[in-house]
């Protein structure tokens, strides 16, 4: 609703009727509804297009995106868009661009009615500002971020994310050391996917999660158990799961100091970086854990060599 429909609104209410107002409230709904209507098939249609590619080839999307941005009618399918955008630049770490266009996302929504369409917006953007507060070290804010991701999408009507956002919210408690909470998310997670009949090919981020959290609790049975759950849908998983996967299962050997066998999985997850352009924050990470690795292995110059690389 504009500021002045709001203003007009305000003028009316203080001399109409009940029932009037209901009315006037039903056909301003239904109006929202249809607008709204008019362009979210397409953008879920879009939306869907382009997920598998956003970690692979995020400049790419972002051109298409900034192309459905030009073409919107509506400033809310205009920030559905940017939110998109938003993502890509998360995934090419360019935090500059993500925290200018958060702040623009989130100044929209603080003047605008709440609706569900808004809710889902709140939670796509607040969920992406989670991710880069990760991608910074800052957990606290992380952690905030994503519980309010996931309370906005509860009131939104996009539920089939509210997994998704759980294992992040695991995540970040986990890198806290709080492995208790983190637990209970992931099963939260699996909880709701179960009522969502999200399928077990879409489940191994919970499973590799768990496996974290066990690896973290030196609890190596359980930890491979999940590791090895995750592992049977590696051909399913996209590129940044796939390091997420051989990164951390690395993580697991290395606290084992079974440091030939972290090698293996670190050498698999740096490959893989290295033929996505695009995962340069992955590469870096991945040349710190060789480097160490090599340090336990007594190779000094092979750990100089990817240490002073990165």
């Amino acid at each position: 609703m504009s500021i002045a429909m709001n203003t007009i609104y305000g003028k009316i209410l203080w001399r109409t009727s009940l029932p009037v107002l209901l009315l006037l409230f039903l056909a301003v709904s239904c109006k929202q509804s249809e607008q709204h209507s008019s362009w979210e098939k397409k953008y879920d249609s879009f939306y869907r297009s382009v997920t598998d590619s956003l970690t692979t080839h995020p400049q790419q999307i972002r051109a298409l995106a900034k192309q459905k941005m030009e073409m919107s009618t509506d400033s809310l399918e205009w920030y559905y868009y940017s939110a998109i955008v938003l993502k890509t630049y998360m995934f090419t770490s360019d935090v500059d661009s993500a925290r200018y266009l958060i702040k623009r996302i989130e100044d929209f929504c603080a003047r605008e009615q709440s609706s569900p369409y808004l809710a889902d917006l709140r939670s796509e953007y607040l969920n992406t500002k989670g991710n880069i507060y990760v991608r910074v070290g800052a957990m606290d804010s992380a952690i905030v971020c994503f519980t309010d991701s996931y309370k906005q999408r509860l009131q939104g009507m996009k539920t089939e994310s509210v997994p998704d956002i759980l294992i992040n919210l695991a995540d970040a408690c986990s890198r806290q050391g709080k492995y208790d909470v983190s637990a209970f998310w992931y099963r939260k997670a699996l909880q709701i996917g179960d009522s969502l009949g999200i399928s077990e090919g879409r489940r191994h981020p919970v499973y590799y999660g768990l496996a974290q959290v066990y690896m973290a609790l030196h609890d190596f049975d359980q930890c491979d158990y999940y590791y090895n759950l995750a592992g049977m849908f590696y051909d399913k998983m996209l590129p940044y799961e796939k390091y997420i996967y051989l990164n951390n299962r690395g993580n697991s050997y290395y606290y084992r100091e079974d440091y030939p066998e972290a090698l293996k999985y670190f050498k698999k997850g740096f490959s893989l970086a290295v033929s996505h352009p695009d995962m340069g924050f992955e590469k870096n990470l991945c040349m710190v854990n060789l480097g160490d690795v090599y340090l336990q292995m007594n190779e000094p110059d092979s750990a100089a060599k990817y240490i002073n690389e990165c």
